[in-house]
């Protein structure tokens, strides 16, 4: 990839990939008004930046780019990297010491399912009944660093009490009023396919980019408090079910059962579940989350 020149509010700002560091929460941009090197939040600057309007002043600005690395550049960078190598060790540690906790609360919560088998018999019949091979949360590429540096999936509620800024929500400032008032905002949601009409939603509505599919381990059934809805969970008149509600009440079938999608009767029921939601109160450990 050559040098190349953008333009941020019509300020230009050149772009070398020869000196950028590899996992790097950085991208390093040569300001020509200042001759100096900027860092700027990769995400963010990926979002602002365009192409520069004006070839030949582009040409000029890596013409003085290249001059300038030449004598200052090059020394620069040399100063930057201990830096970096320093905080990748640091964030290492960090995320090693988190994967022990988990680790340790995994174990935790294996002993506690064998301790507490028998309130759990409606999982273990669920699971042998119908198998599913987990569930699903969608959420933007964007947000999985966040994802993986607070320890899994939050509430909403929670997310706003703890400040945690989510870089792409999914849902729009209605739908989160409308859970906030459902008191659905306590959960994280999940569903049961790797497709979703609300997912769909987001994406033609532009608040979702690049959609990811997060699967959850079916383990989660046995977290305390866990609700099912036969339908988006803040729609009128939807009410939070039991697992042993849900399976007197929900056509789980429609799900995990091989139906004939060229009869309507049967892809309306396929229709139907793809909005069931699985709620998960106050947050989904990153133990559960599978490929993370």
């Amino acid at each position: 990839m050559d040098i190349w020149v953008g333009e941020v509010e019509g300020a230009a700002l050149v772009f070398d990939p020869a000196i950028q560091l590899p996992e790097c929460p950085h991208i390093f941009l040569w300001d020509p008004s200042k001759r100096a090197m900027g860092k700027y939040i990769a995400a963010a600057i990926r979002e602002r930046i365009r192409p520069h309007a004006n070839p030949v002043a582009a040409r000029t600005h890596i013409d003085s780019y290249q001059a300038w690395y030449l004598t200052v550049g090059r020394f620069w960078l040399e100063n930057e990297k201990p830096y970096y190598a320093q905080r990748r060790q640091l964030d290492e540690e960090k995320r090693q010491a988190r994967l022990d906790e988990e680790a340790r609360k995994a174990e935790a919560d294996r002993v506690a399912y064998q301790m507490a088998a028998e309130p759990l018999a409606a999982v273990e019949r669920f699971l042998e009944r119908y198998n599913p091979r987990c569930f699903y949360h969608f959420t933007d590429a964007r947000n999985i660093d966040s994802i993986v540096s607070y320890g899994g999936l939050w509430s909403m509620q929670l997310l706003r009490a703890k400040e945690i800024y989510v870089p792409a929500p999914g849902g729009d400032e209605t739908s989160q009023n409308s859970d906030q008032r459902k008191g659905m905002d306590q959960y994280v949601h999940l569903c049961l396919f790797d497709q979703n009409p609300m997912e769909y939603r987001a994406r033609q509505d532009g608040r979702i980019k690049g959609s990811r599919f997060l699967e959850i381990d079916r383990a989660i059934l046995s977290v305390e408090g866990i609700r099912f809805t036969p339908a988006m969970a803040n729609q009128t008149g939807v009410a939070p079910l039991t697992l042993e509600e849900a399976v007197a009440q929900m056509d789980f079938a429609a799900v995990y059962e091989r139906l004939d999608v060229s009869l309507d009767e049967q892809r309306q029921r396929i229709l139907a579940a793809r909005k069931y939601e699985i709620l998960v109160p106050n947050h989904v450990p990153i133990h559960y989350i599978k490929g993370l």
